[in-house]
């Protein structure tokens, strides 16, 4: 289907040996996505957005993002850049041994500032933020940036002259 409401509990299970994929690339998802385990050194989970046709959000207080320590958010930027996880009407919960990683592999598209997340309240214990695959003639830095009633992870990309 295009369109999925609800909520999404990806590489959560107890067994040590788990390992948990999905990708977003097109279509519309509602609802709470939980990212691995909090169990430490149980499954592991990586959540995908490809591209800039997604549409990812919690559409209520109660639908939030959690990336526990097992779990990673890739963003694959393509041309047209990447979609942002919107979870400003509720929050978002980040664990320290997680990762969330800006991929550049494939992105064309120049200089500019593209927003990845977006929370109306974030509880951050240390999460890794990274990037990588960025053409040799750019530069990419994420950061956390504070809106009028939401915080956002930004991506800044720039070009070398």
């Amino acid at each position: 289907p295009d369109d999925i409401y609800g909520g999404l509990a990806l590489g959560t299970g107890r067994t040590y040996s788990g390992q948990a994929l999905a990708t977003f690339s097109a279509g519309t998802f509602t609802g709470s996505l939980q990212i691995g385990n909090v169990i430490p050194k149980t499954q592991v989970a990586t959540l995908s957005i490809v591209g800039d046709k997604a549409s990812i959000t919690g559409s209520n207080k109660n639908e939030r993002l959690w990336i526990n320590d097992s779990g990673t958010v890739v963003f694959f930027l393509k041309e047209g850049g990447v979609s942002t996880l919107d979870y400003s009407k509720s929050g978002i919960w980040l664990q320290k041994s997680a990762k969330i990683i800006a991929d550049g592999t494939d992105y064309t598209g120049g200089a500019r500032t593209l927003k990845l997340i977006r929370a109306g309240a974030v509880r951050d214990a240390g999460i890794q933020l990274q990037t990588r695959g960025f053409s040799p003639g750019y530069r990419a830095k994420l950061q956390w940036s504070t809106g009028n009633r939401e915080k956002e992870l930004v991506l800044s990309i720039t070009q070398e002259k």
